[in-house]
């Protein structure tokens, strides 16, 4: 997946927060299924991000405004991630228990997928 990006100049996609970092590393972890993890995916809802990657890319932006951040503004956005941060830990660990029994684990993935692959192999294809 990474490799099919790097042919890109931009690259969009939804932004991440760190609720995402707990929710991939309960994945890895086997404590988070695949079902599980896609609600948490889901529940995020911060909107898109823009990757410029290349100097091309980068020499077409064009900065429309700027302005100092005012110390309550700063304040005001500390508070607003620490709330982001303890709200995405509580949604991990909801999904957590609520998809237990729900989906497949990383573990379970991928022995599906070496099986997968061992019967190709062995059927020649």
């Amino acid at each position: 997946m990474i490799n099919e990006l790097n042919k890109y100049d931009t690259v969009i996609g939804p932004i991440a927060d760190d609720r995402m970092n707990e929710a991939m590393q309960r994945f890895s972890d086997y404590t988070l299924s695949d079902e599980g993890l896609n609600a948490c995916l889901q529940y995020v809802k911060y909107g898109e991000q823009y990757v410029a990657k290349t100097k091309f890319i980068c020499s077409k932006i064009e900065v429309l405004a700027e302005r100092a951040i005012k110390d309550d503004e700063l304040d005001s956005v500390r508070r607003y991630s620490y709330e982001k941060r303890m709200e995405g830990r509580d949604i991990v660990s909801k999904m957590t228990i609520e998809y237990r029994n729900r989906g497949q684990y990383l573990d379970e993935i991928l022995k599906s997928q070496r099986h997968l692959e061992m019967k190709r192999r062995h059927s020649g294809r």
